[in-house]
């Protein structure tokens, strides 16, 4: 879950998300997820479910 918040794809019911020195998420604004520059891969095929 951490890494999913961190990557955008989830969101804190409060507090802020922080990553190196940058706030991510707070009570007041949001850095889109494509402006994070972070990379996320996940291990079951949740793009492609047909594919293996």
């Amino acid at each position: 879950t951490l890494l999913r918040m961190i990557a955008g794809f989830e969101f804190p019911d409060s507090g802020r998300l922080s990553l190196n020195g940058q706030t991510l998420v707070d009570n007041t604004h949001e850095v889109p997820a494509h402006q994070r520059l972070i990379g996320y891969v996940p291990q079951d095929g949740a793009l492609f479910p047909h594919m293996t």
